[in-house]
């Protein structure tokens, strides 16, 4: 996808003239360097996961650790973006289509994570993990669910009450009915109560016992700056990352290569 708006890009930058034309094809140099290091992480991590043993609540001792347990909420669980349900965390984006006259595009103008602290239980006892507002959460296909409003209908109820309470771009202001021109969609993602998880961060000394048996809690690793909250397994991600790391990197060399090409030579 990202390539895809790269090539687009340069569609637009070889009309243009030669000054916009050296800093478009500066910035895809960069988009192809980001994409090659965004590849390396994804690799690092990885390495990660499969270099961190896996131990038990009851054996985990302070630093870098990976649990495997069900997680449940300490107190009050999380209301599921657009929906009802409760569950345990979540991600939610919200996209207007902008009309143009190559047929229009999805423009993200929301997003965001739900993400308290809650109980990881392994059966040996109970931590508590406390996620930040960049920790990596993995979902299931199974839990993404996708609302769409078309022009001049009526804002679901549900979907209404979450913009009131979390998103900045609130409810259309005519009665919750959408404008004319107006399409919306709303995508949530989400972990159950009582999922099975694989989680990696860092053990800490708690300043509480909520929701902890052994005086720790999970928080991010400042060692590697990783945090990784997941309902998928430990080698679901590795198998993805086996394929995903060297994709991007070569991806992004391609991005980055045709730019310096492009800045040698201009356009043809």
């Amino acid at each position: 996808m990202m390539v895809d708006t790269v090539a687009a890009a340069l569609g637009g930058l070889l009309q243009s003239g030669t000054a916009e034309r050296t800093v478009g094809y500066l910035l895809v140099v960069g988009v192809g360097l980001y994409i090659v290091y965004s590849g390396f992480s994804t690799w690092q991590r990885k390495r990660l996961i499969q270099d961190t043993p896996t131990e038990t609540v009851e054996a985990a001792a302070v630093g870098r650790t990976e649990l495997e347990g069900r997680g449940y909420p300490i107190q009050a669980s999380v209301t599921r973006p657009f929906s009802d349900e409760e569950c345990l965390v979540a991600e939610y984006r919200v996209e207007r289509y902008d009309s143009n006259d190559d047929g229009g595009k999805w423009k993200t103008i929301d997003s965001g994570t739900i993400a308290p602290a809650f109980e990881l239980d392994d059966g040996t006892g109970q931590m508590r993990v406390d996620p930040d507002t960049d920790t990596t959460l993995e979902f299931e296909a199974e839990h993404e669910e996708q609302v769409r409003v078309g022009a001049n209908e009526q804002t679901p109820p549900a979907v209404a009450d979450f913009l009131e309470l979390y998103s900045t771009v609130g409810v259309p202001h005519t009665d919750g009915v959408t404008g004319p021109n107006e399409e919306q969609r709303y995508t949530s993602r989400w972990i159950p109560i009582g999922a099975k998880l694989y989680v990696l961060g860092a053990a800490e000394r708690a300043e509480t016992d909520e929701g902890t048996t052994n005086g720790l809690v999970l928080r991010r690793d400042d060692a590697s700056g990783e945090f990784i909250v997941s309902a998928k397994p430990a080698r679901e991600l590795i198998g993805t990352a086996r394929w995903v790391a060297p994709a991007k990197m070569a991806a992004g060399l391609a991005v980055s290569t045709a730019g310096v090409y492009l800045l040698l030579t201009g356009p043809l």
